[in-house]
């Protein structure tokens, strides 16, 4: 099969600048794909006007298409918020970036998938379509629904959309007819993009196809029974909207020397000065990037406090795979994931209730340390590769499903002219 990926950022050795996990899954599934006999190609967004190259990746062609905007969603974004403005419109155009066409009529893909679209634009689905080319979108955020794809604002997650970004999203709210079938990694995030129109039963096939770990842990072992402070963990961009400054409060008042949190992952100075501020008896330590197995065997919980509706972090796989038991806030998709075996929920506008569970933890070894071998012992429901089988099976509905239509259109247009034919 030929499968032609649009993934905004795809870290390579030309190009290593990364954002997240949908970025991370992309380059996951495309050297899956194509370590299964496939032809995959990427297209990725670029600098600012600039010549796009490409890169030959573990057997996944990759391409660079500039943006066609005022600057990159990779550079940092601009202060000026009327800057800011003419970008979120330019990015809502209905033309893709410069070279696209090019791609499509070169490559031939049986299939386009589209994944994180920041300075490609949605635009890429009516390109495709006028070519026939089946169309396959996950839902890894809010894109098509929120300008800066998060539905969070003013330290709060969105209950409805707003006039800003029902304006700022018009475009490519109205381009998603052109997708065939869409996948979601969780209920919620599809439930969401119901909510506003998008993506309801007779527009096409949904699937969910949540996201598993990409490899399990090869060494792992349980949480052991210890009098040492139990060691909390946080891994990922410490950004508001994460929840790391929730978590931060509710240790600060937490009892002296009940605990510590390892924080991994880029942290810059103006954040980690505002976590330093926030004191209190518990040790934080910002370890920065660390190799993930190594982290995993310095915790014994993985917190996930997110207060925006998290689509499905890939951290709770991981955590999962190194037998660690997880918080997790009720946002997003981390519900469907968390069950009393494995870990805690708990409601982030509720006060007080993070701390609570947390004191409630750190004072109960035994209930970590049982979760953590019931991880260690339940076999892995299911692995990245059967993620890429369930992938490649929507690809082949959706390819089977699109000749259907256009047999059945060619149908329709022959009877047409025969009967003229014969009046």
């Amino acid at each position: 099969m030929r499968i032609l990926i649009v993934s905004a950022s795809y870290p390579t050795p030309k190009h290593p600048k990364f954002l997240g996990g949908a970025e991370t899954f992309s380059v996951q599934l495309c050297e899956a794909l194509a370590t299964r006999g496939n032809v995959v190609r990427v297209v990725r967004s670029g600098p600012v006007w600039g010549a796009w190259d490409r890169e030959a990746v573990n057997g996944v062609d990759v391409v660079t298409l500039p943006t066609r905007n005022v600057y990159s969603p990779w550079q940092n974004r601009s202060n000026n918020r009327y800057v800011r403005a003419v970008w979120h419109l330019v990015e809502d155009r209905p033309w893709p970036s410069a070279g696209f066409d090019d791609v499509l009529d070169e490559f031939k893909p049986d299939v386009l998938h589209t994944n994180s679209l920041y300075g490609l634009t949605a635009a890429v689905w009516s390109k495709a379509a006028a070519r026939q080319i089946p169309v396959v979108h996950t839902l890894h955020d809010y894109y098509l629904t929120c300008a800066r794809s998060k539905r969070f604002r003013n330290g709060a997650r969105c209950q409805t959309t707003c006039l800003d970004c029902s304006l700022l999203t018009n475009g490519r709210r109205g381009a998603a007819e052109y997708v065939d079938a869409v996948v979601s990694v969780s209920d919620r995030t599809l439930a969401i993009h119901r909510d506003c129109g998008l993506f309801d039963e007779t527009a096409g096939p949904a699937t969910i196809i949540r996201n598993p770990p990409h490899r399990l842990a090869a060494e792992v072992g349980a949480v052991l029974p210890s009098d040492d402070r139990l060691v909390f963990g946080f891994i990922g961009r410490p950004s508001e909207e994460k929840g790391i400054f929730d978590l931060l409060s509710a240790l600060r008042d937490m009892p002296g020397q009940a605990a510590r949190l390892l924080i991994a992952g880029a942290v810059d100075q103006d954040t980690r000065r505002r976590i330093a501020g926030f004191g209190g008896r518990i040790e934080i330590v910002c370890l920065g990037f660390v190799d993930p197995s190594e982290f995993f065997r310095r915790i014994d919980v993985m917190v996930i406090p997110s207060i925006w509706d998290d689509p499905c972090p890939m951290v709770i796989g991981e955590s999962f795979a190194h037998a660690r038991p997880v918080v997790g806030a009720r946002r997003g998709g981390i519900p469907e994931l968390i069950d009393d075996a494995t870990g805690w929920l708990y409601e982030p506008a509720t006060d007080g209730e993070l701390k609570s569970l947390l004191t409630t933890i750190a004072g109960d070894r035994s209930a970590v340390v049982a979760k953590s071998r019931h991880l260690l012992h339940q076999p892995a429901s299911r692995d990245f590769g059967q993620l890429v089988s369930e992938y490649l099976s929507v690809y082949e509905d959706t390819i089977a499903a699109h000749r259907a239509r256009a047999s059945a259109r060619r149908a329709r247009a022959e009877r047409r002219v025969s009967e003229r034919l014969s009046s």
